[in-house]
C-alpha cells in the first residue's frame, strides 16, 4: 500500500489519475472521507469505467427477506450501478403456476432506500414510484447498460422487465442505505418466495 495521504478518495480518482494509460479492473487501496485505508474492487470498463464497489451480496433466503443495509463509506457519488453476478436469483411465487423468475434487477419488485425513503422504477414512464409512506419524486431514473432480457421469465415466457446491470441517477444530497424487495416489506405471497442474492453495487 503507498503512502495514506496519497492515496485516491475513489475509484473514480483513479481513474482520473491514469490519464491515457486506463487502470484495469481490480483491486485498489482507496482512502475514504472518514480517514480509513480501504482495499476495494474497482471496475474501470462499464460506462466508462471509475466505479467503486460498495457491497458484494451472496446470501440465500427462503421466504421473506430483510432490507439490505448499505454502508457506502460516505464516499461522493452521483450515480449507483447495480450489476448481478451468474448465480443471481428472485424466484417469486415457488415452484406454482404463476413462477416468476428474475435473474437481474427487476424494477417491479426491486427498490432502493436512498436518504430513509424507499424507490422502485416505475416502467415505462421515466420516473421513480412511491412505496407506503414515501412521496412521489419525479425525476430521470436510469440508464440500462448491457439488458439481458432472457435472465427474466413469467411462466416460462421471456420479459423485457429485468437487466443483469442497471446504473440509477441518485437524488442530489441523497445516498443509497438499503436495497429490498417489495414482497418482502408488504408480506404479498412472500411465503412462497425464494431469494438467491448474488450481486455487487457500486457507486461514481
Amino acid at each position: 500500500m503507498q503512502d495514506f495521504a496519497k492515496l485516491p478518495s475513489s475509484c473514480l480518482e483513479v481513474l482520473k489519475n491514469a490519464g491515457d494509460k486506463k487502470p484495469r479492473s481490480g483491486n485498489y487501496w482507496i482512502r475514504t472521507p472518514d480517514g480509513i485505508a480501504s482495499k476495494v474492487y474497482c471496475d474501470m470498463e462499464i460506462d466508462g469505467g471509475g466505479w467503486t464497489t460498495v457491497v458484494e451480496v451472496s446470501k440465500e433466503v427462503h421466504g421473506r427477506i430483510a432490507e439490505l443495509k448499505i454502508e457506502d463509506m460516505e464516499l461522493k457519488y452521483k450515480q449507483i450501478l447495480w450489476m448481478s453476478c451468474s448465480q443471481h436469483k428472485m424466484d417469486y411465487e415457488y415452484q406454482t403456476s404463476t413462477d416468476f423468475v428474475s435473474g437481474g434487477y427487476n424494477p417491479f419488485l426491486n427498490y432502493l432506500n436512498i436518504g430513509g425513503r424507499r424507490y422502485r422504477v416505475h416502467p415505462p414512464k421515466d420516473r421513480w414510484s412511491k412505496l407506503p409512506g414515501n412521496a412521489f419524486i419525479k425525476r430521470k431514473y436510469f440508464n440500462a447498460i448491457d439488458p439481458k432480457p432472457e435472465t427474466c421469465s413469467h411462466e416460462g415466457a421471456a420479459s423485457d422487465i429485468c437487466a443483469s446491470r442497471f446504473i440509477f441517477t441518485v437524488p442530489k444530497n441523497k445516498r443509497l442505505i438499503g436495497f429490498g424487495d417489495i414482497e418482502s416489506m408488504t408480506g404479498e405471497t412472500v411465503e412462497n418466495n425464494f431469494y438467491a442474492y448474488h450481486f455487487r453495487i457500486l457507486v461514481r
